[in-house]
C-alpha cells in the first residue's frame, strides 16, 4: 500500500483512489474496492488521494497550457509551476521515500511500519499549495469541467496574469505568498523580456506581441503608415499611463528612425553609436528587480527615452521640420499670412457665385439642381490650389516658393465628416465651419507625414481647424460689411434716418469685429512666436515637445473664449445677424436701380435686420462683461508640466477679456439703447 501512496502521489494513477476530474471531491476518492480499511485510515487515505489528484490534474492541466495558450507571459508562468514548484513537491515525495527505504524511525515505526498518519503529516502542509496551484492554473486557463462554468470566465493575458499574481501574494500565507512573488518574478521577468524588444529596436518581438500593451495598425489606402496604438486592455498594474505611454513613444520613434534609414536617407548615427544606444539602453533595462517596482520602472523608461532624445533627435526630428510644421500653422490656420485669408475667402466666394449661377442656368428639374450645387471635395481641391498658385505668384523669393509648395501638400480644403445622427454634437467647435461657405460645412486641415506625427496629433490639427473656421468667420464678416461702402454714394430710396441708423449699425459692427480679430491676433501670434522660440533654446525631444504644445493649445482655446459655449453663441448670432443685413441691403440697392416695385417690404426687411444686428451686438457685449466677471483673478493653466517654460507662461499677462472691453470701449452702452 505504501507504494501506491507514493505512486499516486508522484502523479500516476493508483489503483487505492479514483480518477476525477474535479478536485472539489473528497469521500469518494477511496477506491470502493478497500473495504478492509478502518474509516479513520480511510479519512487519512482521503487526505493523501486529495493531494494526489491535485499533482495529476495539475501536470495534465499545465501541460495544455504549455501546448496551446497564445500567451508567452502565462505559458512561462506554467512552465515555472510545473518544471519548478511540483518539481519541489515530487522532490519531497522522493525523499519521503529515500527515508523509509533507509528506516528514518522519524517516519518508519515498530517492525518497519509506516503509519498513514506520519505520511499525512509529511505531505498535507503541501496540500494549501497545490490548492492555490490549481487555483493559479484554472485562472490561466479555466479547466474543462469549469469552462462552461457560471462565471464564464475567459482565459488569462499577460496582464490580467499579472495583476492577479500580485494580489494573491497579499493573502497572508507564507507558503502561498512566496510562491505568488516567485511565479510574478518569472511573468514579470518574461513581459519585460517581451517589451525590451519594442523599447531597444523598435520593432514588435516575432512571437508573444499579444503580450504588450500595443495594438499594431497595419499600413492601408486610409493610412499609408504602419501605426501603433496602446491597448488599455494589456497594460498590467505596475504600468502607469505615462509611463505606457513612454513606452509607445520610445518604440514608435526607434520604428520611424528604422523606416527613415530605409528611404536612404543620410544618417549621422554610425552603427558603433546604435550598438552603444542599444547596450545602453539594456544596462537600463538589466538593472531593474524582480518582482518590479512601479516606480522604479518608471524611471528606467524616462531614462531610456531622455537617452534616445539626446542621441536620436536631431536625425528623427530635425528642428528645421519642427520650425517649418509651425510656420505652416501659424501662417494659415491661425491665418498670420493675411494674404491667405484674403485669397481664401475671394475663392470661396467666386465658387459659391458659380454655383448658385449654375443653378438657375440649368434647364433640369430643381432636384438635380439643388444635388449639383453642393460642393465635393474635387471642388474644394480645385479651390485651395488656385489660393496657392495666386499666393506663389505674390511670392518674389525662391525659397519662400519651396514654402508654399510644401505647405500646398500638406493643407487641404475639405468637407466635414457627417457625424452620428444618434451622437450629440459638440456645439462650440461646429458653429463656425459654415461660414467661409455657406450652408457647406469646411475645415482646412494638415496630412502629419513621420516626423510630423510624433509631436503633432489628430486631435491637434482638429483644434487648430476649430480656430481656423473661427478666425476666418470673423474675416469674411469683416469683408462683407466692408463691402457695404461701395454703395454709399449711389442713390438709395430709404427715408435719412433709417440709413443713418443703417450706417451707424455696420460701422459698429464692424468695428466691435475688428477690434475683436485685432485683440485675439494680440494673443495669437504673440503666444505662438513665445513658444517657437521656446523650441530652438535647447534641444527638445519629441515628447516634450507635444506635451508643450498640447498645453499651449488649451491655454489658447481658453484666452480665444472657445471654451465659452454662451459667448460662441452670441458672436454666431451677430454673424448671422450681420451677413444677413449686408444680403438685405444688397438686394434693396438691386431693386433700386431696377425700379422694382415692392421696395417698402425691402425696407422693412432691412430696418429689422438691422434691428437684429444691435440686439445681436448688445448680447455679445452683455457676454464678454460676464466672461470678464468670471474669470477675475484666474491664470490660465499652461496646459502641463513644461520644463523651460517662461515665467508668464504662453500668453502675456494683461491680455484679458477686459482689455478687449477697454478696447471696444462699450461702458456707455445701456441694454435698453437704441443705437450703438
Amino acid at each position: 500500500m505504501i507504494q501506491e501512496i507514493l505512486i499516486a502521489l508522484s502523479g500516476h494513477a493508483s489503483a487505492l483512489f479514483v480518477d476525477s476530474d474535479d478536485p472539489n471531491v473528497d469521500a469518494t476518492l477511496v477506491s470502493p474496492d478497500l473495504t478492509d480499511l478502518a474509516a479513520s485510515e480511510i479519512a487519512l487515505l482521503g487526505n493523501i488521494g486529495q493531494i494526489a489528484l491535485y499533482h495529476r490534474l495539475l501536470k495534465r492541466h499545465l501541460s495544455i497550457i504549455l501546448s496551446s495558450h497564445d500567451s508567452l507571459v502565462c505559458r512561462a508562468v506554467a512552465a515555472s509551476l510545473l518544471h519548478t514548484h511540483l518539481r519541489r513537491f515530487q522532490d519531497h515525495i522522493l525523499a519521503i521515500e529515500k527515508r523509509i527505504l533507509t528506516e528514518d524511525t522519524d517516519i518508519v515505526g515498530a517492525y518497519r511500519n509506516v503509519p498513514l498518519s506520519a505520511l499525512v503529516t509529511e505531505v498535507n502542509p503541501w496540500q494549501r499549495l497545490l490548492r492555490w496551484y490549481w487555483t493559479v492554473s484554472t485562472f490561466i486557463t479555466p479547466s474543462v469541467s469549469n469552462d462552461t462554468g457560471e462565471d464564464g470566465q475567459k482565459p488569462a493575458n499577460s496582464a490580467t496574469l499579472i495583476d492577479y499574481l500580485r494580489q494573491e501574494a497579499q493573502t497572508g500565507f507564507e507558503d502561498i505568498e512566496a510562491a505568488a512573488i516567485q511565479l510574478s518574478c518569472v511573468a514579470e521577468k518574461t513581459w519585460l523580456r517581451l517589451t525590451s524588444t519594442w523599447l531597444l529596436y523598435g520593432r514588435l518581438p516575432e512571437h508573444g506581441s499579444g503580450d504588450l500593451l500595443l495594438d499594431m495598425i497595419l499600413a492601408s489606402k486610409s493610412s499609408p503608415h504602419t501605426e501603433f496604438a496602446i491597448n488599455p486592455e494589456m497594460i498590467p498594474s505596475i504600468v502607469e499611463p505615462q509611463t505606457a505611454a513612454s513606452i509607445l513613444f520610445v518604440g514608435k520613434t526607434l520604428n520611424q528612425l528604422h523606416a527613415y534609414q530605409s528611404l536612404d536617407q543620410p544618417s549621422h548615427i554610425s552603427q558603433e553609436s546604435k550598438l552603444g544606444l542599444v547596450a545602453t539602453h539594456t544596462a537600463i533595462l538589466s538593472s531593474l528587480t524582480f518582482p518590479l517596482s512601479s516606480n522604479a520602472l518608471s524611471r528606467a523608461i524616462a531614462q531610456i527615452r531622455k537617452s534616445l532624445s539626446q542621441n536620436v533627435l536631431q536625425l528623427l526630428l530635425p528642428a528645421e521640420e519642427v520650425a517649418l510644421a509651425l510656420g505652416i500653422l501659424k501662417d494659415f490656420f491661425l491665418l498670420e499670412n493675411g494674404e491667405f485669408a484674403v485669397l481664401l475667402i475671394e475663392e470661396a466666394h467666386r465658387t459659391t457665385q458659380a454655383k448658385n449661377k449654375s443653378l438657375f442656368s440649368q434647364t433640369t428639374d430643381l432636384v438635380s439642381s439643388l444635388r449639383n450645387l453642393s460642393l465635393k471635395d474635387s471642388n474644394l481641391f480645385d479651390l485651395t490650389t488656385r489660393v496657392f498658385r495666386s499666393l506663389t505668384n505674390l511670392s518674389n523669393a525662391s525659397n519662400e516658393d519651396d514654402y508654399l509648395d510644401r505647405a500646398r501638400h500638406l493643407l487641404r480644403l475639405s468637407l466635414l465628416p457627417r457625424s452620428d445622427p444618434y451622437a450629440r454634437p459638440s456645439s462650440n467647435q461646429s458653429k463656425f465651419n459654415d461660414v467661409l461657405i455657406p450652408a457647406t460645412r469646411v475645415h482646412l486641415t494638415m496630412t502629419l507625414p513621420p516626423p510630423l506625427d510624433l509631436f503633432l496629433s489628430l486631435q491637434d490639427i482638429s483644434t487648430y481647424s476649430h480656430i481656423n473656421s473661427y478666425l476666418l468667420s470673423l474675416r469674411v464678416t469683416q469683408l462683407s460689411l466692408s463691402s457695404l461702402w461701395r454703395h454709399r454714394s449711389s442713390p438709395i430710396s430709404l427715408p435719412a434716418a433709417l440709413t443713418r441708423q443703417i450706417w451707424a449699425t455696420a460701422s459698429s459692427a464692424h468695428l466691435l469685429l475688428s477690434t475683436l480679430t485685432s485683440h485675439l491676433s494680440d494673443i495669437l501670434y504673440p503666444s505662438f512666436t513665445r513658444f517657437r522660440e521656446w523650441t530652438t533654446s535647447a534641444p527638445r525631444d519629441p515628447e516634450t515637445l507635444a506635451s508643450a504644445h498640447r498645453g499651449l493649445l488649451s491655454t489658447l482655446t481658453h484666452a480665444l473664449l472657445l471654451t465659452d459655449e454662451l459667448y460662441t453663441t452670441e458672436l454666431r448670432s451677430l454673424l448671422t445677424h450681420s451677413s444677413s443685413l449686408v444680403g438685405l441691403f444688397e438686394r434693396l440697392m438691386a431693386s433700386t436701380a431696377t425700379g422694382h416695385a415692392d421696395l417698402v417690404q425691402g425696407r422693412v426687411e432691412v430696418d429689422r435686420a438691422r434691428k437684429r444686428v444691435d440686439a445681436g451686438m448688445r448680447g455679445l457685449v452683455r457676454r464678454l462683461r460676464a466672461v470678464d466677471v468670471e474669470r477675475a483673478g484666474l491664470e490660465v493653466a499652461a496646459g502641463g508640466e513644461v520644463p523651460d517654460l517662461p515665467r508668464e507662461g504662453w500668453v502675456a499677462a494683461g491680455m484679458g477679456v477686459q482689455r478687449l472691453l477697454m478696447r471696444l470701449d462699450f461702458a456707455r452702452v445701456g441694454d435698453e439703447e437704441e443705437g450703438l
